[in-house]
């Protein structure tokens, strides 16, 4: 009984992977209503992007968080790992925020922050290999997100599918060369 409890994912390890599966099916629901014409492609392209930024807002949150728990480890490099994460989430932050700008004009970026970028972080049960896993799991799906995202819009806006493409290409590296593996490892 108490192995099986160990396995347990505490709340905000859990929510984190469903925030990522919200997103990806977020994603999904806005590109069939517009294949159904019920929204322009400005707004699903607009729509899009907003959520792509609060993915990679999430995952530098989420990052940060786990680089700064004492639980972590001992290894010096498991820490520089997590923070070089963060530190790529916010540049594709940054990248997909400027091309909202360019595209809308704004500054104003409405992130849509979901609960687990918000909520306390509980400790109980947390461990260093499971965060890993949620976070290669993550990664995972962020790339089912851009994938979904790139074919959308290579249709309406060949520079704004660049950028996701480079973005999907450095998270495709990451996971390839396994980041989280390497820290999982230490």
């Amino acid at each position: 009984m108490a192995q099986s409890r160990k396995n347990i994912p505490s709340a905000v390890e859990a929510q984190f992977l469903n925030d990522m599966r919200a997103i990806v099916e977020r994603i999904s629901e806005l590109i069939v209503n517009d294949a159904r014409k019920r929204v322009s492609p400005e707004s699903t392209l607009t729509n899009l992007l907003q959520l792509a930024l609060s993915m990679e807002s999430t995952f530098a949150v989420w990052c940060q968080r786990h680089m700064h728990l004492e639980r972590v480890s001992s290894d010096p490099s498991v820490r520089g790992t997590m923070k070089r994460r963060a530190d790529a989430a916010m540049e594709d932050a940054d990248r997909i925020a400027e091309r909202l700008h360019q595209i809308t004009g704004t500054t104003e970026f409405r992130v849509n922050w979901l609960p687990s970028a918000s909520e306390p972080m509980s400790l109980d049960r947390w461990t260093f290999s499971r965060a890993v896993r949620d976070e290669i799991a993550a990664e995972r799906l962020a790339l089912e997100c851009y994938g979904k995202l790139i074919h959308y819009v290579e249709q309406h806006d060949a520079p704004t599918a660049a950028i996701l493409e480079t973005i999907a290409r450095a998270r495709r590296r990451r996971l390839r060369g396994g980041i989280g593996r390497q820290a999982l490892a230490s």
